[in-house]
């Protein structure tokens, strides 16, 4: 019966060629484009068909030079699979998010390496013989998959017996003319596996190596998926999240479950299988994205948008989510910071990435601003660096604001930076200088946001500004804190906020220019005292002017492993094991090691090359520290921080350290100092811009390099 059904599909095609004799010839030219625009992605799509028949297991096996047997366990073929199969364009999946393909053309690809082609599901058993149809039709212009078969090749019976005997139900015998496909196999993907829906393992036998990937999945008690793709003893692990429209993202994750970068030729949009459209972030994205042919370019179309749409949903959930439970113990949103969107997309064409991080953008702008706090719903405000955090707070409660202030920040590290970057702004700083008129802020605060008015207005101010900077209440006079309008003639400035506004403004001419603006500095009248050489520099006691001459400051000598009680950034120093020193290898490399072997620490990445005002990031188990390294002859000697340095010691503030290195023969010691520009005495000399600092304090480590 099987035989007649084979033969009546064969005749009818038959019927229809001699009806239609140009028909051959066209399907023929449409098997070429097709096989050509799916160049080397064959075994992707058989992949691809297999996990559609719900397979669990795939192999491929090169049984000689001409010959590749392709098998699964999925289900078996029914005429309507035979007829779909030989009709190019007609498929019986209809495209729904829980099937990959729906065209039915990715079979055709084959044809790129294939002159025969054989297949034994179940019952059915034919093969695709371009020869065997031109001696039928009689024309040599005729397209491989088209006209079927009966299967007559009995050499091949002992392969079928055994495959059938291990579980495998779908079988594929290619007779091929190169060796393309064994490319596809030495060129596969793992990540491939990711957004497949069943299948478990997948092996390959190229005849030099027997290669097997497997991939396990677990729900955490997040309701996410942690995927495990194991291969020759190595195992990647992603974390994965869905939604119920069976769109998905992707972070790999290491050993501790903390999220980390993937490359960017690795962060590509899937349509389940992968694409060459890269996300833009370091993540992978899966959904039912419209793609043209060759199933490697994404279509922007109304399924690819809503998709896109549905993806981002996905990670905006996710941060509402950290932001609302303080807690991010993957690390996502450091992770997530570390994208750079092209400005020039505009004028060059938006791709797939751009498109996601505009959506992303424009969906936070959306959803975070009016994040639901008991009943109220609130405006997101971001700290700025001008205000403490008990002060910012404070205006929050008042404006009815979702603060993220650093409290925030050092709970989910990089989450200002992030959401800086994606359009959120910080609290105005005329809204600050207006609440200092309902709020008693800190001096620091006080001193911060004067500086910044000074700053923002040094090149001269209009008379709204000139009101503001009046009734603000910000100066610390001889008898309290009072604004300009409401302070007296003979009121003089306490010295200690000049001392403090000075630290924090970019040339004291400027602090001088508005204290002159406002009458608050004459010295006919003694309002204030500017020859005190004192309030122009603070000096700071430090007894680091022995260090490079003693043994050791800080108990580690021969750095005594994990008996440290010293601290940096908040960690205990302690040593997983002893650091390995080379005594030839650059400063940098060996602080780097010095950190790499601390209990805390996670990752330790050298970046010096890369101009971004420190040397190293120090990933913590619970947060992140960018570490710049500034080698001395001696403890206690003068260094130098450029003005790159300098910025980037405001910007990260707490997360920023100073390693101030003394290298020997045969030991390192290390000075850390976290947080430089709120701890140390700088000033400006003027060769090109950089400050320079003749004191400093900090955690001593001194370390044996003689290992």
């Amino acid at each position: 019966m099987i035989k007649n059904i084979i033969l009546e599909i064969q005749a009818s095609f038959v019927r229809e060629a001699v009806s239609s004799p140009l028909l051959l010839s066209d399907l023929a030219s449409m098997e070429k484009y097709i096989s050509e625009s799916y160049q080397g992605r064959s075994l992707i799509e058989l992949l691809q068909n297999a996990d559609d028949a719900l397979s669990t297991r795939f192999i491929i096996e090169k049984v000689n030079k001409a010959t590749y047997i392709i098998a699964n366990n999925g289900r078996e073929f029914n005429d309507d699979d035979v007829i779909a199969i030989c009709r190019s364009g007609v498929s019986t999946k209809q495209r729904k998010s829980s099937s990959i393909g729906f065209r039915g053309i990715g079979f055709k690809s084959i044809v790129n390496y294939a002159q025969c082609v054989h297949i034994i599901s179940g019952e059915m058993k034919f093969t695709f013989s371009k020869e065997l149809s031109q001696n039928l039709v009689g024309s040599n212009n005729v397209p491989l998959i088209r006209i079927p078969h009966e299967f007559r090749e009995e050499k091949y019976n002992a392969f079928l017996e055994d495959l059938w005997h291990k579980g495998f139900s779908t079988i594929f015998i290619f007779e091929v003319d190169s060796d393309k496909l064994s490319t596809e196999m030495d060129d596969f993907d793992s990540t491939s596996m990711l957004f497949l829906n069943n299948i478990q393992e997948i092996s390959f036998n190229s005849n030099r190596y027997f290669k097997t990937y497997t991939i396990g999945r677990e729900k955490n008690n997040n309701d996410m998926v942690v995927a495990s793709i194991v291969s020759e003893g190595q195992t990647n692990r992603w974390l994965i999240m869905h939604d119920d429209n069976k769109c998905s993202i992707a972070f790999q994750i290491d050993s501790g479950n903390h999220v980390i970068k993937i490359e960017n030729d690795e962060a590509v949009v899937h349509s389940f299988l992968p694409t060459r459209e890269r996300t833009n972030l370091p993540l992978k994205m899966n959904g039912d994205f419209s793609t043209d042919p060759s199933r490697t370019k994404i279509i922007i179309d109304d399924d690819t948008m809503m998709a896109i749409k549905n993806c981002v949903l996905i990670i905006v959930n996710l941060l509402i989510k950290i932001i609302k439970e303080e807690s991010d113990p993957y690390f996502v949103v450091r992770l997530l910071s570390d994208f750079n969107k092209d400005e020039l997309s505009a004028f060059r064409g938006k791709k797939v990435g751009d498109i996601i991080l505009d959506e992303l953008q424009n969906m936070l702008s959306g959803k975070l601003p009016e994040i639901e706090t008991e009943n109220d719903k609130n405006r997101i405000c971001l700290q700025p660096g001008w205000i403490e955090e008990e002060d910012f707070i404070n205006i929050c409660v008042r404006n009815k604001m979702f603060g993220i202030s650093e409290r925030l920040e050092r709970k989910i590290p990089n989450l200002i930076s992030f959401l800086k970057k994606m359009g959120f702004e910080e609290m105005p700083l005329k809204l600050t200088a207006l609440e200092s008129q309902n709020l008693e802020f800190s001096l620091v605060s006080r001193a911060k946001i004067f500086a910044e008015l000074i700053r923002l207005y040094r090149f001269g101010f209009n008379e709204e500004e000139k009101n503001l900077i009046k009734n603000s209440k910000l100066l610390e006079f001889e008898d309290g804190c009072k604004s300009i309008s409401s302070s007296k003639s003979s009121d003089k400035l306490l010295p200690a906020f000049y001392k403090a506004t000075l630290d924090l403004v970019d040339d004291e001419k400027d602090l001088v220019w508005m204290l002159k603006k406002f009458n608050l500095y004459n010295d006919a009248t003694g309002a204030f005292d500017i020859s005190d050489k004192s309030i122009m520099k603070k000096n700071f006691s430090s007894d680091l002017g022995q260090a490079g001459k003693n043994d050791g400051l800080s108990d580690l000598d021969n750095l005594h492993i994990n008996q440290s009680e010293n601290s940096t950034n908040g960690q205990s120093v302690t040593f997983r094991e002893r650091p390995s020193f080379q005594k030839w290898k650059s400063v940098e490399e060996n602080t780097a090691a010095f950190f790499e072997k601390m209990t805390n620490v996670v990752k330790v990445t050298d970046v010096s090359k890369s101009n971004l005002g420190y040397d190293l990031e120090v990933q913590w188990k619970d947060k992140i520290s960018y570490v710049e390294i500034k080698s001395v002859q001696n403890l206690g000697d003068s260094f130098t921080m450029t003005n790159n340095e300098y910025s980037t010691a405001v910007e990260f503030a707490k997360k920023y350290e100073l390693a101030i290195v003394e290298q020997f023969d045969s030991a390192l010691k290390i000075c850390l100092i976290q947080n430089p520009i709120g701890k140390l005495s700088l000033f400006k000399r003027v060769t090109r811009w950089e400050w320079v600092c003749n004191e400093y304090t900090g955690t001593v480590i001194d370390t044996d390099l003689s290992a």
